[in-house]
């Protein structure tokens, strides 16, 4: 007959194994915020303009503009022609002046189109940009349970999903999120040499630049 000790050592490690085994599947979000691209456009009426307007404008356009912007005056033809057309280029001119005047670096392109069905001209502003926005997904959670509770029906809600939403909501410039490489193939080779140097241990500093301090450089003639 065999005897306890024995059993309980056999039976032991197999206890231990399968709870190393088991694993419970993880509802905290871990996934990095979004960004995507989206069409902005500004539309207001002529003698409604104001330079809070356009300077929100000229500041969302430095934060997030990805490429040209357009400024298209909408008027209505009416005699006398040249002079409505004339009217619609200068409110156009003028716009693009105060934004430039905000250092908008964009290209911006003026166009005057002939489409207005009354007198009053029709300012729109034009351009690409980039959003973000939270973890592809994640839901909100006030749809959590779909209005049907029950012990399964939140599974499908991850926690920091919502703070990720709100965080996405209040980042100046997506466009950092896609991080700032600009080094070329060269650069990084020179880079990447440098850690290799510093892990062989090989001097960085010239033998004939030891003892030089930042001070004898910027004081010396």
């Amino acid at each position: 007959m065999m005897n306890r000790p024995f059993v309980l050592a056999l039976i032991i490690p197999t206890l231990f194994a399968s709870a190393c085994a088991m694993q419970n599947q993880s509802y905290i979000s871990n996934e990095p915020l979004q960004v995507q691209d989206e069409s902005v456009l500004h539309e207001m009426s002529s003698n409604n303009v104001t330079r809070g307007d356009l300077n929100y404008i000229a500041d969302d356009i430095n934060r997030r503009a990805t490429g040209d912007v357009s400024i298209t005056v909408h008027y209505m033809m009416k005699k006398p022609f040249k002079a409505t057309q004339q009217v619609a280029d200068a409110q156009g001119a003028r716009i693009k002046a105060y934004l430039k005047q905000q250092n908008v670096r964009r290209h911006v392109l003026v166009l005057a189109e002939p489409d207005q069905d009354d007198g009053v001209n029709r300012i729109a502003i034009a351009y690409p940009a980039l959003k973000a926005k939270g973890p592809a997904n994640c839901m909100d959670i006030t749809h959590a349970d779909a209005d049907r509770f029950s012990h399964g029906s939140d599974s499908g809600y991850y926690y920091g999903c919502t703070s990720d939403r709100y965080l996405s909501e209040m980042i100046a410039r997506p466009g950092d999120l896609l991080g700032n490489d600009t080094m070329t193939n060269a650069e990084s080779q020179r880079l990447g040499k440098s850690f290799d140097t510093y892990r062989a241990g090989e001097r960085i500093t010239a033998e004939s630049d030891e003892g030089v301090s930042a001070s004898d450089v910027y004081t010396s003639e």
